[in-house]
């Protein structure tokens, strides 16, 4: 009995430990033209710590995580959004600034008769056996078993996006996604 008590007593005086959720909330994936140098992607940090995001992967997936897979470098704010893509910033990718200048090769598949997705790994995670800290799936069935955040094969969670749109997460925690048809790196619209 007193064992049981001095650990309840430890575990009530031990300090909280946060915990960063790192998640992805906009991507810019088909820009009118060349995609390429334009594309970009929005990754918010609920927690109340900065994140170093050495190590972390951005992929992106048309049959494979591994389509695309982009090592991460730099911190992300407590409750503050990191972008990362391009170089190219103007009014036609609706002018990112960004946090990791990075020219994702290959470009980001644009969806058609298969779900595409993009996805964010931890360090030491891999893209090709393990699962995504946050993904979102787009387009059309996903006949390729992409693995959402829950590391189930997901459903596609937005339809695919017209030339010059993104598609953006609306509501968290929940996994609701929509088109947006004027995308705003550095917009998202969560409190921590």
């Amino acid at each position: 009995m007193k064992s049981a008590i001095l650990i309840v007593l430890v575990l009530v005086l031990l300090p909280a430990v946060s915990v960063a959720e790192l998640i992805i909330t906009e991507v810019y994936y088909d820009h009118p033209g060349l995609d390429s140098d334009a594309e970009w992607v929005e990754i918010l940090n609920t927690g109340p710590d900065p994140v170093d995001l050495a190590g972390y992967q951005l992929c992106n997936a048309g049959t494979s995580y591994t389509w695309s897979v982009n090592v991460l470098s730099g911190t992300v704010g407590a409750c503050a959004t990191f972008v990362v893509g391009g170089p190219y910033t103007d009014a036609d990718n609706f002018s990112p600034v960004y946090d990791l200048v990075l020219n994702f090769t290959p470009d980001f598949q644009n969806s058609g008769s298969a779900s595409d997705a993009v996805a964010l790994f931890a360090p030491g995670v891999d893209p090709a056996t393990g699962c995504p800290l946050s993904a979102v799936i787009y387009g059309g069935p996903n006949s390729n078993d992409l693995h959402d955040a829950s590391c189930s094969v997901g459903s596609p969670m937005v339809d695919d996006a017209p030339h010059g749109q993104a598609i953006e997460r609306v509501e968290h925690p929940l996994e609701t996604w929509v088109v947006n048809e004027t995308p705003a790196p550095h917009g998202a619209g969560f409190t921590c």
